[in-house]
């Protein structure tokens, strides 16, 4: 599953740092490791920064340790679109740790507003014609996020998800984002 997480400063803290801790805790319910779940940590602002790839770290506490230890916050406004264009050209690919046989999931971590949709669009597209499975997860409240791009973007409805902000984050929502994506996983394994 490769995470990509906006890390612009179009979030405030009290949307960006509950959103980390929500990350955290869908890490948490996957079942990371060798033979399972890999995971990839892309950050993104108005550049793309990758955290870790797919090999990096193949137990549930490293990646979530490394997780916790790359909190911080970049300059910029959110570029989504350069983003999903790494993860299909670099990000799901060999050499970005990716195992040929696996499921492909990305997971978007993202304020839902964009300033380009139809660019976000055709790079979400290429995505997941490259056989990616793409989940969005909105940051912030129901009226702050764009939900219906999230819904346009995902790879179905039932992948596009608003986790709110601050004290406001839904267990509901984690734990059925976190069923969502271990159904795909299991569906087509």
């Amino acid at each position: 599953m490769g995470i990509l997480f906006d890390s612009s400063t179009g979030l405030i803290p009290s949307q960006y740092y509950p959103a980390i801790d929500a990350l955290i805790t869908l890490l948490e319910a996957l079942p990371i490791g060798t033979s399972n779940v890999h995971i990839s940590y892309t950050k993104f602002a108005q550049n793309v920064y990758p955290e870790f790839d797919f090999s990096q770290y193949q137990t549930q506490d490293d990646v979530v340790t490394q997780v916790v230890t790359r909190r911080s916050q970049y300059i910029g406004p959110a570029n989504l679109t350069r983003a999903l264009d790494h993860m299909t050209n670099t990000g799901f690919t060999g050499s970005g740790g990716t195992r040929s046989a696996a499921r492909k999931i990305a997971v978007v971590f993202t304020q839902g507003n964009f300033d380009d949709f139809n660019s976000v669009q055709t790079s979400a597209e290429a995505l997941k014609s490259s056989g990616v499975t793409l989940a969005l997860v909105g940051i912030g409240t129901e009226s702050s996020t764009n939900l219906t791009s999230l819904l346009g973007l995902a790879s179905d409805p039932a992948f596009a998800f608003v986790i709110g902000e601050s004290v406001n984050i839904s267990d509901n929502v984690l734990e059925s984002l976190g069923s969502s994506v271990e159904f795909d996983i299991c569906e087509f394994d």
